[in-house]
């Protein structure tokens, strides 16, 4: 039998419906948009064996379906296969671990594969040499627009403009993608492309109103915003932020007579409001569609004849570690958008930065000159997949008394470490870091207050008894009481 599983209920419904019509055989679909009772019903049912393919989301990772022999994983790299709330398992993991106590095929999908999976298969490709990425049958062309030759002020280049006039006069459709999901400001350099970043932790600063200063989201070091660029001495900085909305009415503005639409989480709240925009835009009722990754979700838009990408350094200046890969992850997806219409796609890319290794490697379809620099600098500076996070949070509606608690779990930490490495590995506290804590900003919308401490490791087998000692120790002192401990280890999201 076989386990298919999929970042998100649209592809899920979708590739369930395709086998059930080609394989001829019975499939079932399970994911968390099912009720209740339904998700019971099947789960009894795919225990007794009536089902021979399970098709689902994250969860269904864990359905009990007998005489497991393969488990599919599409799009391995999806953010959303870690849960974040407790248990904070990760669907790639423990699809791993079923393969292994099953004796089942593990097969891996992604246009574009995360960095823990290109190592994993790099290591054992240097004693059988076979790792490889596969070329792709149609090329798009893709041009890049340095954002220093564009007036400042003006947010479309003359040759953006050219190709939706030309995607337009053509009967085709233009995709502009810009992700402003999960957004979070920073100063940036108009001369030279650079964010301030953090020495300690190579990460942007965050940027914060109240007080105006700089912070790193992992150390908690803060510095006033400065006047000029530490990297060229320029003075024209400003705050990276722009969103979606903003653009979809500069396109209004420019192409009066074309038919644009938005689709990100603030306006496109529903999988059913989304395939109505793709049915319109097949249907040649949406001319230009302004977008974030939910462009990438579900059946794939088509027909694409132009795909512009205003600001495709705006995911570089996020404070992690992490957005370098993303914003490579994303730029793929987009690009992979221009293979849906029989003719490839024309694709103008604007950048700061055009010599960065994730613009080199997309505008040349080159994903080793991405994965062996990328690769290079995780372990330069210790970050996954080299080493792992373990990620232990405060929360309370009490700050003083969330703050106290965090202060004192760092400390209760510190103290572990030390007696576990003399007693069990001399090398642990060389190879141990301990980060924060660093308050949360995302919580107190909800009058609850959140500290993080990132704990850095190279070994769990050592560090999870630690730290589940110390979270015991921590929640059993009646000082903290209604305070909230929790543990995530490799968190996807850190800040």
């Amino acid at each position: 039998n076989a386990l298919v599983v999929f970042p998100d209920m649209a592809q899920a419904t979708f590739w369930a419906n395709f086998l059930r019509e080609n394989l001829g055989t019975n499939v079932c679909i399970f994911h968390s948009g099912l009720s209740k009772t339904t998700q019971m019903k099947e789960w009894r049912a795919i225990h007794k064996g009536t089902y021979q393919i399970v098709v689902g989301t994250r969860s269904s990772v864990f359905v009990p379906l007998p005489s497991l022999g393969l488990i599919f994983l599409s799009k391995e790299d999806a953010t959303s296969y870690k849960e974040e709330q407790a248990p904070h398992y990760h669907t790639r993991e423990v699809a791993r671990e079923r393969a292994h106590l099953s004796r089942a095929i593990f097969l891996l999908h992604s246009p574009h594969p995360s960095l823990e999976t290109v190592h994993h298969f790099t290591a054992i490709a240097k004693t059988k040499n076979e790792f490889s990425f596969s070329t792709p049958e149609k090329t798009p062309t893709i041009q890049v627009v340095d954002h220093l030759q564009i007036p400042y002020g003006t947010t479309l280049s003359d040759e953006m403009r050219k190709g939706i006039e030309q995607a337009l006069s053509s009967g085709g459709g233009a995709v502009i993608f810009h992700n402003r999901k999960g957004f979070s400001s920073s100063v940036v350099c108009r001369d030279c492309g650079m964010s301030s970043q953090c020495e300690n932790c190579r990460v942007p600063y965050k940027l914060l109103t109240t007080p105006p200063i700089m912070r790193c989201p992992y150390c908690a070091k803060s510095e006033s915003i400065p006047l000029i660029c530490p990297n060229c001495s320029g003075s024209r900085l400003e705050p990276s932020s722009f969103g979606t909305e903003r653009l979809e009415q500069e396109l209004r503005r420019e192409f009066p007579e074309a038919k644009v639409g938005r689709m990100d989480r603030d306006y496109v709240k529903t999988e059913s409001a989304a395939q109505n925009f793709r049915d319109q835009f097949k249907k040649g009722m949406l001319q230009i569609i302004v977008g974030t990754e939910m462009l990438f979700h579900g059946v794939p838009l088509a027909p694409v004849r132009f795909i512009g990408i205003p600001f495709a350094d705006t995911g570089l200046h996020l404070p992690d570690f992490r957005s370098a890969e993303r914003l490579y992850h994303h730029l793929q997806s987009v690009i992979n958008l221009a293979s849906t219409s029989e003719k490839p796609a024309h694709i103008v890319l604007q950048t700061r930065l055009p010599v960065h290794h994730v613009m080199q490697a997309v505008t040349q379809q080159e994903p080793f000159l991405f994965y062996n620099h990328e690769l290079a600098f995780r372990q330069a500076v210790c970050y996954p997949p080299f080493v792992h996070f373990i990620q232990t949070t405060v929360s309370g509606k009490d700050q003083s008394l969330v703050q106290e608690a965090a202060r004192q779990w760092v400390q209760v930490m510190a103290s572990q470490v030390t007696q576990l490495s003399s007693r069990q590995s001399s090398h642990l506290t060389t190879e141990t870091s301990i980060l924060g804590p660093i308050p949360s900003q995302t919580f107190k919308h909800r009058h609850v207050f959140r500290e993080t401490i990132l704990f850095k490791v190279s070994d769990l087998r050592y560090s999870k008894p630690a730290i589940r000692r110390t979270y015991e120790i921590m929640s059993q002192n009646t000082l903290f009481k209604g305070v909230l401990f929790g543990i995530n280890v490799d968190p996807v999201e850190v800040l």
